[in-house]
């Protein structure tokens, strides 16, 4: 009979980093305990993660908390996995850390946070973040060394603390750089933060510059609004031809996008650590993405990418200018990411199966 393990956090939609991975976690953990998942998500269409928290969402949050207190009582004296961030909604988290205490649930916080910018990381906050998060978790999970680090300086347990790397499952992805075009994908939220408009700009100057290219999109977008100027930029622009919006997409589609194009863009102003990068890794993919510390971490030891100043549309446009105009560098930057093998799923199964079992002893 399987060991019961309860995951709890946010599962798509909408889609991002922590309903991504914590989907992916499930999966990949399936075969070898029985998952049960506590959803805290909004499924909302449209989530904009930064505007100031509304009286329907504290509504949602009073629901969430009562069902939470069911929930926990019918799954007392388990381990759960709960994914966390750093803003706002920790508050939230506090009074699940509460109830699942009451209940003998024994935590493993997976902790899912920038290292600035965020609520909860401000310096007169950040102390009460870490010691909150050692008082109720057996394990901490954080996304890199760098992260590790750093909260570890600001107070949380290094005794407890643990990396595990964003992954993916490499198997999925698997593909012959002979079998590749040199067009573009772009995954993720259609959002200003996420550099979608600094990326739509670049294109523009390239049009204009003459050079053939076809961009393909994944992702939906942040809120009505951004939708409405997406649509009305590419056709101001006649950039019907040029650019591909795909919605959201699953399964085969999303695989064969990213293995059939060759190069791939993350113009993000802000990201943790982004899976998406990890997944243009596993297919073979050459990366231009923004100079932020989040992408430095992944990439700085690898010949696979060029960065570009976050924010910058003309410099996107001479990096990828670069690209488009000398397929050579291109693929030799492909065949670096064929080399790279470090963020397969297989790895961060191995870490958190130990993890858990730790616990036992």
């Amino acid at each position: 009979m399987k060991k019961k393990l309860l995951f709890i956090g946010s599962l798509p939609p909408p889609i991002g980093g922590v309903s991504t991975i914590n989907l992916s976690f499930q999966q990949l953990l399936s075969d070898s305990y029985e998952i049960i998942s506590f959803n805290t998500s909004h499924n909302r269409r449209y989530v904009d993660l930064y505007t100031k928290i509304k009286l329907k969402d504290l509504i949602y949050s009073i629901k969430l908390l009562w069902q939470f207190l069911f929930f926990a009582f019918r799954n007392r004296n388990t381990t759960a996995n709960i994914f966390i961030t750093s803003g706002k909604a920790f508050l939230r988290t506090i009074l699940i850390y509460f109830i699942g205490y009451i209940f003998k649930i024994r935590f493993i916080t997976h902790l899912h946070s920038k290292t600035e910018g965020e609520y909860f990381l401000a310096k007169h906050r950040i102390f009460f973040f870490t010691r909150l998060i050692n008082y109720f978790s057996r394990n901490i999970i954080l996304l890199s060394n760098y992260h590790k680090y750093h909260f570890c300086e600001h107070g949380l347990d290094l005794k407890k603390s643990y990396v595990i790397e964003n992954f993916v499952d490499y198997s999925k992805y698997k593909c012959s750089i002979n079998n590749k075009n040199h067009e573009l994908l772009y995954v993720g939220r259609l959002s200003k933060r996420k550099g979608v408009f600094d990326l739509f700009n670049s294109l523009k100057i390239i049009k204009d510059s003459g050079i053939e290219f076809k961009l393909h999109i994944i992702g939906d977008y942040d809120k009505e609004t951004t939708q409405q100027q997406i649509v009305q930029f590419i056709s101001s622009n006649q950039l019907e031809e040029n650019i591909m919006l795909h919605g959201v997409v699953f399964g085969n589609k999303k695989l064969e996008l990213y293995k059939k194009c060759g190069i791939f863009i993350c113009p993000s102003h802000f990201e943790n650590s982004p899976i998406v990068i990890k997944e243009a890794i596993a297919s073979s993919m050459a990366i231009l993405c923004s100079d932020i510390n989040a992408n430095k971490l992944i990439l700085d030891p690898f010949e696979n990418k060029i960065f570009h100043r976050v924010g910058d549309s003309v410099d996107i446009a001479d990096k990828l200018l670069l690209l488009l105009k000398h397929p050579k560098k291109t693929n030799n930057m492909m065949k670096s990411s064929s080399l790279i093998n470090q963020f397969d799923s297989k790895i961060a199964k191995t870490k958190f199966v130990s993890i858990i079992n730790n616990l036992s002893k």
